[in-house]
C-alpha cells in the first residue's frame, strides 16, 4: 500500500531517499515480515507491518514537504506526535501503522504489537550491519546491542529455523560426489596428456558428448566437424578440455530448475576465479577454477533443509537481505560454512575446504585462495554480504593485487567467456 501511494501521490519522494537508506528500510519490512508471521498475526497484519516499515526510519522524507502530503494524505498530523525528531523509530512507526491499518481494515488495537515488532526488526538489522566482522555467533548478536538485549535475543529465537545440529543429516542426504569430477582433480596440477583426459572423458558418455559439441562450437570453429573424444582435446587444447569436464561433471550437482540460476553463478565464478589466480601468481589456476565451482556448494546442502527455512530465505532475499545474513539468523550458519561442511564431507583437501570457509570473510584466514574467491564474489557483483572497503582492501593485499591491476582486469576481463 505505501509503494502505491507514493507512486500515485508523491513520484518525487522516492527520489529523495538515498540508496542506503532505502536498502535499511526494505531489510527492514523483510524482518518484519518474518517475525510479524512467528506471531501468526493476519495476512492482513503482516502486510500492514511491511508496508509501515518501509516507511519507519527515513528522515529525507519526513523533513521533505513530499513527506507532510503523505502524511496529510493518510491523515498523520506529524506535529501531535510527541517527541517527534525524524528519527523516532516508534513513534513515527505507529503514527504509520494507525493510518494504514484504518485503510486495511485491520484492528487498531495491533498497532502497537506491529510498532514493536518493526522496532524490534530496526535493532536486529542494524546490529545484523556489523555481526559479520566479529567472531561471535548468532547467540552473541544481542550482548552486542546497547539497548534490548532481551528483546533481540526473543527475536533472533523466534526467527531461528535450523541450527548447525541439523547439519550432519543434511550432508547425508547429499549427491556422491561426481567420480569424474574426482578423477580431474586428482589431475589439475599435473602436466596432463591427451590420453590421460581421453580416458576420464570416455568413463561417461554425457560428459565426452558435451565436450566434442564444445570442439564443435562457434568458440572454436573448427575447419572440420569434431568426432571423438581425442579430436576434441587435441584440437580445444588440454587446459580447456580439463575445464570442459571438470564443469560438465560438477553440472550434475545442478540439475533441479532452482538450481540453475546457482549453476550459472558457478560457472561464471569458475572463470573469474582462474583469472584472478593467475593474475595473482603462485595459487594453481586449476583449484581456482574448481573452488569457482564449488564455493556456493552451501547454498546446495541448505536446500535440504526444512521447508520452512528455505521460504523465509526466498522471502528475505526477494526483500533485498543478503543472502549471507539471512542465513546467518534463520540457521545460526550461513552457505560457506555449510559448504566447507559438504566439502569435508566429500574428503576434500583441508585447504579447500578453508578458503569455501571464509570466502566471505578473508580477513580471518591467511588462504590466499579464500581471497582469490571473495574478489571473485565482488567481480561477479554476487552481493551475497555487504559490501566492505576493508575487506576488499584485505583480500587485494591477500592476493598481492593492487586495486589498479584489479579493477583494469575486471574491466577488460568482465565479459569472461563461457566454455559450456
Amino acid at each position: 500500500m505505501v509503494k502505491q501511494i507514493l507512486n500515485e501521490v508523491l513520484p518525487e519522494a522516492r527520489l529523495e531517499i538515498p540508496p542506503g537508506t532505502a536498502a535499511h528500510c526494505r531489510r527492514v519490512a523483510a524482518w518484519s515480515e518474518e517475525l510479524a508471521r512467528s506471531f501468526r498475526c493476519t495476512s492482513a497484519e503482516v502486510a500492514t507491518a511491511t508496508d509501515a516499515a518501509l516507511m519507519h526510519h527515513q528522515p529525507e522524507l519526513v523533513r521533505g514537504e513530499a513527506f507532510r502530503r503523505l502524511a496529510e494524505d493518510l491523515g498523520i498530523d506529524l506535529d501531535s506526535i510527541p517527541g517527534l525528531d525524524y528519527a523516532n523509530v516508534s513513534a513515527l512507526s505507529e503514527a504509520v501503522l494507525s493510518a494504514l491499518h484504518s485503510r486495511s481494515g485491520t484492528h487498531t488495537d495491533s498497532s502497537l504489537r506491529l510498532a514493536a515488532i518493526i522496532d524490534s526488526a530496526n535493532s536486529l538489522d542494524e546490529q545484523l550491519e556489523f555481526a559479520p566482522y566479529e567472531d561471535n555467533g548468532i547467540e552473541d548478536v544481542p550482548g552486542a546491542s546497547p539497548a534490548h538485549p532481551a528483546r533481540l535475543t526473543e527475536v533472533l529465537k523466534r526467527l531461528q529455523r535450523a541450527t548447525a545440529k541439523d547439519l550432519p543429516a543434511v550432508l547425508n542426504r547429499l549427491p556422491v560426489y561426481p567420480a569424474t569430477a574426482m578423477r580431474l582433480y586428482a589431475l589439475l596440477n599435473e602436466d596432463v596428456g591427451v590420453a590421460a583426459l581421453e580416458r576420464v572423458a570416455n568413463t561417461d558418455q554425457v560428459i565426452a558428448g558435451t565436450l566434442i559439441k564444445a570442439a564443435n562450437s562457434v568458440r572454436y570453429s573448427p575447419l572440420q566437424p569434431i568426432r571423438t573424444v581425442s579430436q576434441a582435446i587435441g584440437y580445444v587444447g588440454t587446459t580447456d578440455a580439463q575445464r570442459i569436464l571438470l564443469a560438465t561433471s560438477v553440472k550434475t550437482l545442478y540439475q533441479t530448475p532452482r538450481l540453475r540460476r546457482l549453476w550459472q553463478h558457478a560457472l561464471e565464478a569458475a572463470q573469474v576465479a582462474e583469472k584472478i589466480a593467475a593474475l595473482a601468481g603462485g595459487i594453481a589456476p586449476g583449484e581456482a577454477f574448481l573452488l569457482g565451482l564449488l564455493h556456493d556448494v552451501g547454498k546446495l546442502t541448505i536446500t535440504l533443509l526444512p521447508h520452512d527455512v528455505n521460504e523465509s530465505l526466498e522471502r528475505l532475499s526477494a526483500r533485498g537481505c543478503q543472502i549471507s545474513t539471512a542465513e546467518f539468523v534463520l540457521c545460526g550458519f550461513d552457505h560457506a560454512h555449510a559448504g566447507a561442511e559438504t566439502l569435508k564431507h566429500w574428503n576434500f583437501p583441508e585447504e579447500l575446504v578453508t578458503a569455501v570457509h571464509y570466502h566471505h570473510q578473508p580477513e580471518k584466514t591467511d588462504s590466499r585462495m579464500a581471497a582469490v574467491l571473495y574478489l571473485t564474489e565482488f567481480w561477479t557483483d554476487a552481493e551475497e554480504d555487504l559490501p566492505s572497503n576493508a575487506r576488499l582492501k584485505r583480500a587485494l593485499a591477500m592476493a598481492e593485487l593492487s586495486e589498479e591491476t584489479f579493477e583494469t582486469a575486471r574491466i577488460e576481463l568482465n565479459d569472461a567467456f563461457n566454455l559450456l
